[in-house]
């Protein structure tokens, strides 16, 4: 059997006889200190099994406790073993709050039996400047807790007033002074000092029932009083920041390594998109691009976000972050509920603010356009204190992947596609329809190949110079590719002013009305080649079927070229189709 710790015990007479020995000095330190034996006293023995206790009545209301400056951590290092699941902040929050919040109204009711009066109550920061009755000692039974002080509002808003008085002392009160925690009996005596966590307030109030029974001296035990709440508040705002930084910068690091693993732009605009909801969830998240001087929202997310998608405007514009955007950088504007402050342009949807909100631009390395992340907060309180730091690492992360993914399509491109016309090249083209006939063999479907040629190309580059041929060729491949199925048919240069074309899954009716169309389309498109004058040129085709015109990739090509020759010796500017095997 576990025996009892002698430390409690001979501490607590320690602390006891202290406390007698300042009892006829000062009654609050002594009862301070015999309330502290007492609790380590509690703290140290062993709790008696059989029987519980009844529940003492509730002293307090227990609550968020009020946000507190703004700490810029460092950031933590990656560490090679892995870092267990941290506890959600928000539960720690509530068990810091719980302590707290049990620890005032000890302390208030040893300060109620030093100035020996009705009540004394304790009212923590709360929003708009305001300060609510949270944790109280009260001998009254009609006592009403949870109420508000208001600056400037009956006496006790004159101590929430930023520039304000620090203490009251009225013995004789002529009327309630703002003293309404009473269902019906009347304050004829009240003081009360106040105290600041940050840059908010709150206040510590002592009254009586009966006028001139408080003398001025309890305003010192009050301010030891008003000392401790902000000790406490400071410590419960500090562990809670700690263990939210801690939860996030958690998240940050999986998400940073997700984002390193992914090969595709969109998830990494998903996964970004998760953190930021995570972070901010009542926020709305906006990502915009700059092309030849408009803007436009590239994606929208979070509260509000309904109507942003796609969204243009100009820049330099008249929106704040149309403005951020020309001048770049990061940008922090606070917004006001009445303000209805112009993000883009008129127009716009409307955001939300439940309170004071916040406006935070962050840019982003995405090509050479100019590309932000803008984030809106509808209430400022509601923000961690190191969402910055958050938001620019994802950012940063997020940046680097997507450069590291458009520069591998890039030198894909390179190593795919035409440089002149953007078209995949012979090598690809060829690997290509290979693939496309084992699929066709496999599933008994049919599919289409197209060889094509410029009429009388030779003409235009001696006539009107390679630079008028270069414009030439890149019109027809892009009128070319305008007529077939983005994502499933393929359309290369072949060589030269040849193009060939695969139609995938095309019967033979489908497929010569689409080579008629593309035929058509060149016909009737003139070509701009710089001198003012459109320059207007046609288009031969040679088509092949698979299988019926071959089953090899090389028997197709060769039918759809020699059929090709056929339309150009029979006048040029027309469809042939390959006469088939042999």
């Amino acid at each position: 059997m576990a025996r009892e710790s002698k430390l409690g015990p001979i501490l607590t007479v320690v602390l006891f006889l202290g406390a007698l020995g300042l009892f006829w000095w000062h009654p609050f330190p002594a009862a301070m200190l015999a309330l502290s034996g007492l609790m380590v006293f509690l703290a140290t023995r062993k709790s008696p099994q059989p029987h519980a206790e009844e529940p003492a009545p509730r002293r307090y209301e227990t609550m968020a406790m009020p946000s507190l400056a703004a700490v810029r951590p460092m950031r933590e290092p990656q560490l090679e073993t892995p870092v267990a699941s941290p506890t959600p902040w928000r539960e720690q929050q509530i068990a810091i709050d719980q302590e707290n919040a049990q620890a005032l109204a000890g302390l208030a009711a040893v300060a109620r039996q030093a100035i020996k009066c009705r009540s004394v109550s304790i009212f923590l920061p709360a929003r708009d400047g305001q300060a609510r009755l949270r944790a109280w000692d009260t001998a009254a039974a009609d006592f009403v807790p949870g109420v508000l002080a208001q600056p400037g509002k009956g006496l006790l808003g004159l101590l929430l007033k930023v520039d304000g008085r620090e203490e009251i002392f009225e013995p004789d009160v002529p009327h309630a002074g703002g003293c309404d925690w009473y269902q019906s009996s009347t304050t004829r005596s009240l003081m009360a000092v106040r105290f600041a966590v940050g840059s908010r307030l709150g206040l510590i109030v002592a009254d009586d029932e009966a006028a001139n029974s408080m003398i001025r001296e309890g305003l010192e035990t009050l301010a030891n009083l008003a000392q401790a709440t902000t000790l406490l508040l400071e410590r419960g705002g500090r562990l809670a920041r700690e263990g939210q930084q801690k939860e996030i910068f958690a998240k940050l690091l999986e998400a940073e390594k997700e984002l390193s693993q992914l090969v595709d732009a969109d998830a990494v605009h998903r996964r970004l998109r998760q953190f930021l909801s995570g972070l901010l969830p009542d926020g709305t998240m906006l990502l915009v691009r700059v092309q030849e001087g408009e803007g436009r929202v590239v994606w929208a997310d979070g509260r509000d976000a309904t109507g942003f998608e796609d969204f243009p405007f100009d820049v330099p514009g008249r929106g704040i972050l149309s403005q951020s955007l020309s001048r770049g950088g990061f940008l922090s504007r606070k917004l006001i509920p009445d303000e209805h402050p112009v993000l883009l342009a008129s127009g716009e949807p409307e955001l939300r603010l439940a309170a004071v909100g916040d406006l935070l631009v962050f840019p982003m390395a995405l090509g050479e356009d100019p590309t932000a992340l803008a984030l809106v907060s509808p209430d400022r309180s509601r923000q961690p204190p190191f969402l910055r730091e958050a938001v620019e690492l994802v950012a940063a992360s997020a940046s680097q992947v997507l450069g590291r993914i458009q520069a591998g399509r890039e030198l894909e491109n390179l190593a795919t596609r035409d440089g002149l016309t953007g078209l995949v090249n012979v090598r690809t083209f060829k690997a290509t329809l290979d693939k496309e006939i084992l699929r066709a063999r496999r599933t008994g479907q049919t599919l289409a190949l197209f060889m094509t040629d410029i009429d009388h190309f030779k003409k235009v580059n001696d006539t009107h110079g390679h630079p008028a041929g270069d414009a030439v060729l890149r019109h027809v491949a892009q009128v070319v590719r305008s007529q077939v199925r983005d994502e499933l048919d393929i359309v290369a240069r072949y060589g030269g002013e040849e193009f060939a074309c695969v139609l995938v899954g095309a019967s033979a009716e489908a497929a010569l009305e689409t080579a008629e169309r593309i035929r058509a389309a060149v016909e009737t498109s003139p070509s701009d080649i710089g001198t003012g004058t459109p320059l207007g040129v046609t288009l031969s085709l040679g088509m092949a079927l698979f299988p019926a015109d071959g089953k090899e990739r090389q028997e197709l090509v060769d039918g759809a070229d020699k059929a090709l020759y056929r339309a150009k010796k029979a006048g040029r500017n027309r469809v042939e189709r390959a006469l088939g095997p042999g």
